[in-house]
Parts: structure tokens; sequence; C-alpha cells
């Protein structure tokens, strides 16, 4: 089957019958053998092959060579190739790197019994797409392998599709799995940015699922109300959607109702699993969660890598009533929210905006959750449920461009300590540097997770324990930390140095400080402030360092300072308050120097801010006067027209003439 992803318009043209009778599935023999499939499960060993890309007779569609070719795409549709639609050396190699990447993704999460099988295909046999105009040797080390094809599509909003094409026997389960299938990726949507490159490997990961398996053959028929829905009754995805959704009650794991046959019964129902990988609207930031793999569990042929899973946070704990109506939802943490309001996405990728519209025509009656037939959500798979959905240029992963709108309306040029990056995610905070104050908005900063009950967060570079909060020296205001369950999967980090306790918390420059903690052996650099100190010995429990300190007017000021291991660039951990610091007066005034050149960002931003303040108490004093005299002048018009109010109301005199003669 082929199973279509709509990555910008939700109403999309279906097309899925069509390309469907195209995809011919075999069995392939199994070797007369002795030797039966292996009875031990190891890592999915993927393989792939570009060469449709290269050569046209590998691939049934045409590919666009140059702009304003012309090829054919069906008896019925000739088609003229846009800039967009040709095949460049440069997407060749863009889409290699996509396969390499999925190559370890897959690897990682599924585990499966060898299939001896014959791995030979006869000449003029096709797996969908994919043409083999000779004799084809499939990979000997490859328990799945993937044909890529790349041409145009006419249909809107579809980035790739994919099929299974041949199946082996699993002897030790007598089930088939299949072994063989390809993907088309849709040349004129591919963006070869590294920008995009995350997102990207995510839509093949999902196509690339469909093929492996998840096609909606455990789906079965149940009335529920008024509807007739295809839902999951196995009892080992059922168990694992309990436990995250916290209901005991829970029977069945719907299946996708809406977005028509090319979404429809072959996905989870998006309603209650947005930014999981197999709804039908693939996010920019799609969740493995344990529900899918326990999917693939259930077909019996693949052992799945809980371990793998990614933190699934929609839904997470919220009972039997969040899978009712969305009119149950919460009001925070991304779901249900005020229209227009600007917060966290619920999987906390991007910052977002609710996206709740009124509709000049009536919703759906199933879609009409508010009390008015024409309030909703814009995303129709989603059932027009109202949620926060990620704006397009404020994803964390992507550095957010300082010609954008957001970057100014998100004040997003102030040093709020944030970072972009693969591992960011968004925050509630007010960090501000150099400011005594927060601002409350929503920022990126990269995590690194221990395990799925505790993380770190990196803050100009530096790393924290996230419990509640954070306040960070030299920074007003806090960032908010969130539940490690949604921020964090099963996947945990050993080797990360931690700092437990120091032996004497008083310093002075010149001491040796000892400090215990875990994988310790692991660090490079240990910093006092910014000052680097010298290492004087290590192991895994324990590091002793000469204290050094080259910033004493801070300390001078405050009397504290922070303490920082560092393993490499991107590894360190950082303790606020842990130590105090005795720094001679004498040595205070040699180093002010060396703090002027350190901190000349503080300097120069001190007569700013006192010019600032000057200026907007002059405002509001300026204001209140001048509120003051339009109120004086108001009330002196009021005072003026009754009086001429009083003197129309009183009868005139006749007027008279006098004349006086001398």
């Amino acid at each position: 089957m082929i199973f279509l992803l709509v990555i910008t318009a939700l109403g999309h043209q279906c097309i899925f019958n069509e390309i469907n009778k195209n995809t011919k599935k075999s069995v392939l023999p199994t070797l007369r053998s002795s030797v039966k499939s292996s009875a031990n499960w190891h890592p999915l060993r993927f393989s792939y092959d570009l060469i449709g890309l290269t050569d046209q007779s590998y691939a049934s569609q045409q590919w666009c060579k140059y702009t304003g070719e012309t090829i054919i795409l069906s008896s019925s549709n000739i088609y003229k190739c846009s800039e967009d639609d040709v095949l460049t050396k440069e997407k060749i190699e863009y889409i290699d790197r996509l396969f390499q990447s999925l190559n370890q993704s897959i690897s990682e999460v599924f585990n499966v019994h060898t299939i001896n099988y014959n791995k030979v295909i006869p000449g003029k046999k096709y797996c969908g797409e994919a043409v083999f105009p000779e004799t084809y040797t499939i990979p000997e080390e490859s328990d799945f392998h993937i044909m890529v094809t790349s041409h145009p599509h006419t249909s809107s909003g579809v980035f790739a599709y994919a099929a299974a094409c041949y199946f082996g026997m699993d002897s030790q389960v007598n089930k088939r799995r299949s072994v063989m299938g390809y993907v088309n990726i849709v040349t004129s949507a591919l963006e070869p940015t590294e920008e995009r490159f995350r997102d990207q490997v995510g839509i093949i990961f999902h196509e690339t699922m469909h093929a492996l398996g998840f096609d909606g053959s455990l789906g079965v028929d149940k009335k529920v109300g008024d509807l007739n829905l295809k839902v999951v009754e196995d009892e080992v995805v059922v168990a694992r959607a309990r436990k995250h959704f916290g209901c005991d009650n829970m029977t069945y794991v719907p299946l996708e109702d809406g977005g028509g046959r090319g979404t429809a019964n072959a996905h989870w129902e998006r309603r209650i699993f947005i930014s999981e990988i197999m709804n039908g609207i693939t996010s920019n930031n799609p969740r493995v969660s344990e529900i899918t793999l326990a999917y693939f569990e259930a077909l019996g042929v693949y052992k799945p890598n809980y371990e793998m899973a990614d933190a699934l946070s929609w839904g997470r704990g919220l009972g039997c009533s969040f899978l009712e109506d969305c009119s149950k939802w919460p009001k925070q943490n991304g779901y249900y929210c005020r229209t227009g309001v600007r917060r966290c996405t619920n999987d906390r990728s991007a910052i977002g905006i609710c996206d709740g519209n009124s509709f000049k025509e009536t919703l759906n009656q199933s879609y009409q959750h508010y009390g008015d037939p024409h309030i909703g959500g814009s995303d129709e798979i989603a059932d027009n449920c109202i949620f926060v959905s990620p704006i397009e240029t404020s994803y964390c992963y992507q550095k957010m461009s300082a010609l954008s709108f957001d970057y100014y309306f998100t004040l997003e040029m102030l040093n709020h300590g944030q970072n972009f990056g693969d591992t960011s995610m968004c925050f509630e905070s007010s960090l501000i540097k150099f400011i005594p104050f927060g601002i409350n908005n929503y920022h990126c900063y990269s995590v690194a997770c221990m395990n799925n009950s505790f993380y770190k967060i990196s803050i100009d570079g530096r790393y924290y324990d996230c419990d509640k909060s954070i306040k960070v020296r030299g920074y007003g205001g806090k960032l908010i930390c969130a539940d490690p369950k949604d921020i964090c999967g099963n996947r945990v980090i050993e080797t990360w140095p931690e700092i437990d306790s120091v032996e004497n918390k008083t310093i002075s420059v010149g001491d040796v400080l000892v400090i215990n903690g875990r994988n310790l052996d692991v660090v490079q650099k240990v910093y006092i402030d910014y000052t680097s100190c010298k290492i004087l010995h290590k192991s895994k429990e324990q590091l002793q360092i000469e204290v050094d300190y080259h910033d004493p007017f801070i300390s001078f000021i405050s009397f504290e300072a922070s303490l920082m291991i560092e393993a490499n660039e991107s590894v360190n951990s950082c303790y606020d308050h842990l130590i105090k610091i005795k720094v001679p007066t004498y040595y205070i005034f040699l180093n002010f120097g060396d703090w002027v050149m350190t901190n000349y960002i503080f300097i120069a931003v001190i007569p700013v801010w006192i010019i600032f303040f000057i200026l907007l108490f002059g405002y509001y004093t300026l204001k209140v006067v001048v509120i003051r005299q339009a109120e004086e002048v108001r009330e002196a018009k009021r005072e003026i027209n009754l009086r001429l109010g009083k003197l129309k109301d009183k009868p005139q005199k006749k007027k008279q003439s006098f004349c006086v003669m001398f």
C-alpha cells in the first residue's frame, strides 16, 4: 500500500487507490535449506540503493533533467518540469545523507530474526515505482532493503510515499515480514538545507515505517457512538496506551478516521497523537512513542527497543476524559488556549501560537467542541480541536533570523542565554543578561537528559540542573522547568560529569579545592566564574584543583562564585552559590583592569539603561502633566458650556435704542 504524507495543506488530493494498483507484492521464495530463520533477535540491518536516481532504467517514472523538459507521468499526464523539479547532483547527495541518518535510527529501534530467503530478483520485475531491468541482488547483510526514486508528483502537499513490495517468511513465528520496499521523494518538495534536514529525515522515517508494516492491518471495525471506527485492540498496544494516557479503562487505540483514504485507517488518530510520528500529519519534530513500537511488536516479527522511544508529552497522564473530547483538555502546556496567544508547543519543539478560529460555515457536528458551532481549530484532521501550533520561523533547532519579525516581537535580540540546535527545546523564561528584572517570554535552550527524571539546561553555554526553576548569576528573571517525563525519553547519558559536594565551601586564591562527584575523570577544565583553574588530580569520583580567580569585582560584590567543570565544549556542569571565595582588597584593585576588559558590555550597558530610565521617567511625568492639563481644559470647556446653556434658557429682554441729543 501507498501512504501519502501531507506537509502543507490538510485538504489534499487522495491518490492512494491509483498508486496502490501499481504496487505488486510478492513473497520471495525461502531457500530450501535446513537452516531456518535465526532464533536470536538482532538489530535490523537496513540498506538502500540510489541507482534509481542516476539510471533511468531502474525507475518506472521519469525524473526531470532540466527546467522546461517535458516528461510523461502517465498516459494522460504530460508534465513540464520546473526548476524545483530538476533532480540535481546536490539533491541526490542530500537524499543519500537523509537515508544514512535513517539507517542509524532504524537499526537502533528495531530487532528482527534473520530470514533465510533467496535474495536474487529476476530481471523485468518491479518494486512499486522501482524497476529491475536485469537480475538484481539484495545485499547479503540486509534485513530490509529500500529502492529510492525521486520524480515529480502532481498532488500538492505530498513530500514522499512508500510501499513494501517483497516479503520473506520468518519461520520462528511463522509470519511474513517485509524485506524490501521503495520510497519516492517528490523532487520539488525536497529542500536540501541544513535547517530542514531533521524534518525530512522524520518524514522518510514515517514513510519507511509504513513499508516495514505500519499499514493499519491490526485495525478492527468498532462502533463508537454514531461513528464507525477502525481501532487497534491488541493487548500489547493497548497496555502501552493505558500507561501513557493514564486511563485504566482504555480497551482500544483509535486509528485515524479523517484525511481521505490516503490517511484514514493507516495512522493513529491525530487528535490524541499530535507530534507522534505515525499520525497522519507528521510534525517537524516527530516522536517515536512506545505505542508505535508496541504496534510493531504486535505484528510478531519485530522486537522493538523501548529504551530508544522518544518522550511523548501529548496526552501523557491526562486520563480517560482527554480521549473523549478536546473540550475537556487542560488550558496549559500547549493544549486548549485563547486565540492568538503565544506559548511553547506541547512537545516544546517550537514557540507557537494558539490556532483557534471563528469560521463562517458551521463545523461538522462531530467537531463542535466549544459550545459554538463556528468555533474551532484550523486542523481538520485533528477534529478542529484548538491547541498551540508551531510558528514556522520559531523552531528551536533553527536559529531565529535577525531579519524576521519574531526576532523583535519576542525580544530575541536581547541576551536570554538561549541557544538553538538539535537538542534545544522551548521553555517559559524571563532571563535577561545584565538587567536586574526579567521579562516573561518563551525561548529555546539546549537540553541534556541524564535519565527520564533528571535533565540539565544550557544557559549561555553552561549547563544547570533543572528542577523547578533556574536563576543564573548575572541574569535577571528565571527559567521555569518542565516535567522531565515531557522532556526526556528512555535514553540515558551515563558519562556526564556531576559535582555532588566540595570539601571546603569558603576558599582563597592558592588553596587546594577538593571536589567530589561522578564521572569526574572525563573533566578537562575547571572554572571558577570565568577563571580556569589548574587540575592537580582527577579520578572518577574526585577532583583536586588549585584555586585561581581573575574576576574579583563581582566577587567583591557578592562574595560568591560559580563552579563549572567541562569535559568538552558541549559537555559541562555549572553550579552557582556552591562556593564562596575570599579575595584581598589589593588583589581586587590589581585585577580591576582585567574585570573591565572581560565585562565591557556590562559597563557599556549601564549608562544606556540609566538614560533609558531617565527618558522613561520623563515620559511618564510629561504624560501625567499633559493628562492633567487636558482634564483642566475639559473642565473649563464644561463650565463654559454650562454657563452658555443657562443664558440660552433665560428669556431675552427686548433691545432698546437710546438717542441722546446735545
